[in-house]
């Protein structure tokens, strides 16, 4: 994968390709924000921004207002040499979508905070309940 001279020179940008390469990040995992980078690697915010940027642009990354950025559901195929799925044209279907992964991972995140069993057991019988009803509303 071909970077821009200017932000293949940011350590948050390497790192991150790498650790979505290896399977560190995966899908929908969410990134720090620019900030936090910025803080942790001792860089400007603008420095830490332009790397976000370029992963996005690269849809390797995808983000969602209030909620941050997250790693692509394509972004490991990407980056192994896959093919991108086509974008979805459909503004209401586009808009369906992206409140069905932030519900998943609203539970996905609930689930890896739990403390107990019934928690996580709670939190796993609400992804396949919540993708039950996605699945048989989109049948009708």
């Amino acid at each position: 994968m071909e970077l821009s001279r200017r932000a293949d020179q940011a350590p948050t940008l390497r790192l991150r390709i790498d650790q979505i390469r290896v399977g560190r990040l995966n899908p929908n995992d969410p990134l720090p924000s620019a900030r936090k980078m910025a803080d942790l690697y001792a860089v400007a915010s603008m420095t830490a921004q332009r790397p976000l940027r370029e992963l996005q642009h690269r849809r390797i990354t995808y983000s969602v207002a209030g909620k941050g950025t997250f790693v692509h559901p394509d972004a490991f195929d990407l980056l192994r040499g896959g093919v991108l799925r086509e974008p979805i044209d459909d503004p209401d279907l586009r808009h369906r979508v992206a409140a069905y992964l932030t519900d998943q991972q609203a539970i996905t995140i609930r689930y890896h905070h739990a403390r107990t069993t019934d928690d996580k057991n709670a939190a796993l019988h609400d992804l396949l309940r919540h993708a039950d009803t996605t699945t048989t509303s989109s049948t009708k």
